[in-house]
Order: structure tokens, then sequence, then C-alpha cells
């Protein structure tokens, strides 16, 4: 596209990174993310949370967690769907590893410090990972 003087915008980049992510290439799509920002073109809420879905789908949670991080100082506002993606992701690895239910539980109680109200679907992950015998937490 740039060859061709036509500047690649959010939404070719936002696609890119979700093609990335769904072939397991979630370390091109943070190159992506950051080629995006280099080039003038900042990245929306919706291509952060493209990415952070693709890294919490294949457990990258130290990645997620700097991107969350990252997000917020570019000063990108997370939202309910942002706030959704890490937990979800989370709870699913706490099947395996309760450090990461820990971790979830706490993200859920910091929501509102972003100034997110946390919506039904937050609420029913919460209430399925504790229903795995998290409950004691």
């Amino acid at each position: 596209m740039d060859k061709a003087g036509v500047p690649p915008s959010r939404v070719t980049y936002t696609i890119l990174i979700k093609a990335l992510c769904l072939s397991k290439r979630t370390q091109d799509a943070e190159e992506v993310l950051s080629l995006m920002s280099a080039k003038g073109c900042h990245p929306d809420t919706f291509c952060f949370n493209t990415l952070l879905s693709g890294l919490c789908d294949f457990g990258s949670f130290a990645s997620a967690n700097g991107l969350l991080n990252r997000m917020m100082h570019s000063g990108c506002t997370p939202n309910t769907v942002t706030h959704n993606t890490y937990i979800k992701g989370l709870c699913k690895a706490a099947l395996c590893d309760q450090s990461d239910f820990v971790t979830a539980l706490k993200l859920f109680r910091q929501i509102t410090d972003y100034g997110v109200s946390p919506d039904a679907i937050c609420y029913d992950l919460m209430e399925a990972i504790l229903g795995q015998g998290f409950s004691s937490i």
C-alpha cells in the first residue's frame, strides 16, 4: 500500500494484527502495532483489544499486561471489552493455574479505577470461575 502511495489506515493495521494473531504470530502482530505507531497511525481501543485477545488466546499474559499498560500510557482508554477479554483469558488459564485466577480477581476489582463498570459478561466470567472451585479466594 505504501508503495502505491496509499498509507495504511487504522482499519488496515487492525485487520493485519487480527490475521497475524489468528495465525499464532502474536509477536509479529506486536511489531505491526509498533510500526503503526511509528508511522503516525495511532491505534484505537479496538486495535488494542484485537491484539490483547490474540495474546490472551495463547496465554501470553506478561505481554498482555504490558500491552494494557502501553494502551493506557498512549492515552487510549480501556473499555469493558478490554477488561472482559483480559479477565476471560486469565479465567481460562485459571483452570490450570490458580495464580491466574488471583490476577483476574485483582483486575476485576481494579476495573472501576479505570473508570469502567463491570458488565454482565464480566460478572458471568467471575461467577463461572468461582464455580470451578476457587471460591475460597
